[in-house]
């Protein structure tokens, strides 16, 4: 039996919007700098051996999802391993996402706090987000992606020109020497491990059945490539404005940089500006990884609707981002876990469905991605 969810209309523009944002919103926080730490001048190349890697996980997700037409990542499961090892895949995909819901949450409200609300309870910035996030999901998924298809070129704008006003301070290009940085072997087994810097790329999964299989292909490779390049593009420029040990130590690189624009004496502080464009792209964010969240979780429950859950799980992620003690908890359990161990669920749980699919010879036949893209 198909449990339908309705998510209304996905069109491919804001569907390859809503998974770049969601992707590349993690440098708005610490993952530079703790890229930078273990990678030193070679963090960048971390970034690209993650994505590369990530890439072959992309394969086997849009491959199952082709295999099984019309279902998502969640209900290709079930029908591929049976009801309870597709029911465990489902809860690893429930846990990677309200994982990094719950590590972002926290992140960027001690991020507001730090930088611009010092005097103000955590509590409120956390339930004031809250509030816009679980509106935005109940609204569903069209209202979301749409939000995204709107406002991905203020984002990606936004970067540009703190780049361009960036451009004077950047004059030691030599800081991305020795090449290897903390040594060949050392960045290969980073790169290897933290391909779950792109791990929401699984939202693909999701969204199959809103998108014909080119489509989706297309959607997925574009927007895993948008934010490889974005992403490894910010790396690079971080450590060229802040060589180590320097790009070590600000937490916040993104805001640390535009603190430092300085045009004449009346244009100072322009972070102000911008972030009201970095809050809309972290909602963003955290409100795709809620409805994933919530989607996945009403499949492996066989609810016909997501919608009642969005509120409870809304008090669960409120109360578990404060079990983290601090900021830099947060940060560690970010960097030492998640994006150490993301990839389990995020890529070789659907690589190991699929391959089972094959094995059982269950669902179509036209899973290889060649055949679907001819």
């Amino acid at each position: 039996m198909s449990y339908r969810l309705p998510e209304g209309h996905q069109g491919r523009r804001e569907a390859f919007a809503l998974i770049t944002i969601t992707i590349i919103t993690e440098i708005f926080l610490s993952i530079p700098q703790k890229l930078a730490v273990d990678g030193k001048s070679a963090a960048w190349i971390i970034i690209l051996i993650a994505g590369a890697l990530s890439f072959v996980g992309l394969y086997f997700i849009l491959a199952l999802s082709r295999r099984f037409p019309g279902k998502t990542i969640v209900e290709a499961g079930e029908e591929a391993v049976g009801p309870f090892l597709g029911t465990i895949a489902a809860l690893a995909y429930f846990i990677f996402f309200m994982a990094s819901l719950i590590l972002f949450l926290r992140q960027f409200s001690e991020t507001i706090i730090t930088a611009f609300l010092p005097q103000t309870p955590i509590s409120v910035i956390t339930a004031g987000f809250l509030v816009v996030i679980i509106y935005s999901t109940y609204i569903g998924l069209e209202a979301i992606s749409r939000t995204a298809g709107l406002l991905i070129g203020f984002i990606i704008g936004s970067l540009a020109l703190i780049t361009v006003l960036l451009i004077p301070f950047m004059v030691a290009s030599y800081n991305l020497f020795p090449f290897w940085g903390s040594g060949p072997d050392i960045v290969a087994r980073l790169g290897a491990t933290r391909t779950s810097l792109f791990g929401e790329i699984l939202i693909v999964g999701l969204i199959a059945p809103l998108l014909s299989g080119k489509e989706l292909g297309r959607v997925g490779i574009t927007s895993l490539a948008a934010a490889i390049g974005i992403m490894t593009f910010v790396e690079v420029i971080y450590l060229i404005i802040f060589p180590l040990p320097a790009s070590a130590v600000f937490t916040f690189p993104l805001y640390s940089g535009a603190r430092l624009v300085f045009i004449g004496r009346f244009v100072q502080r322009i972070d102000a500006i911008f972030v009201f464009v970095w809050i809309i792209t972290a909602l963003i964010k955290l409100a795709a990884t809620m409805y994933a969240s919530a989607a996945v979780l009403a499949r492996a429950l066989k609810l016909p609707v997501f919608r009642p859950l969005v509120f409870p799980l809304g008090i669960l992620v409120f109360a578990i981002s404060f079990t983290i003690p601090s900021f830099p908890d947060a940060v560690t359990i970010d960097s030492r876990y998640l994006r150490t161990y993301g990839w389990i669920p995020a890529f070789l749980f659907p690589a190991l469905v699929y391959l089972v699919a094959v094995l059982r010879k269950k669902g179509g036949r036209g899973s290889d991605l060649a055949q679907s893209n001819s």
